[in-house]
């Protein structure tokens, strides 16, 4: 989970190197109501059910990111983040797979965010 902190900044990073800022994007309602849920179990079931939210993440990043990499290199300059996903976390999939097979505890909540988050 360490891991995720701070992510945004490698986000802020590729947007000013493509001559853009955040403020220059409004957030679309559909992408809130796709993390509100998520975060509302966080708050109220336990802290855990992020990691079910962030294995998803993890698990389309490992499927895709490769390809959106080689297709975001050909026009831009600015893509730390996908290039961070796609190359960098390689075995980051792997290694959240086996934390879920230890956490017994969490597993329920956990497992119901990330089923939750493939199918918003």
């Amino acid at each position: 989970m360490a891991e995720e902190k701070r992510y945004e900044l490698l986000c802020i990073c590729d947007l000013a190197s493509l001559g853009g800022t955040i403020e220059k994007f409004a957030e679309l309602p559909s992408t809130q109501m796709f993390y509100e849920p998520r975060y509302y179990k966080v708050e109220h079931q336990a802290p855990s059910a992020l990691f079910g939210y962030i294995l998803a993440l993890e698990a389309m990043s490992a499927e895709h990111d490769p390809w959106v990499l080689d297709e975001a290199r050909k026009n831009h300059d600015g893509v730390r983040f996908v290039r961070l996903h796609a190359a960098d976390d390689e075995d980051y999939l792997e290694r959240a797979l086996a934390v879920l097979d230890r956490a017994t505890a969490h597993h329920g909540v956990i497992v119901a965010n990330l089923r939750r988050s493939t199918l918003a």
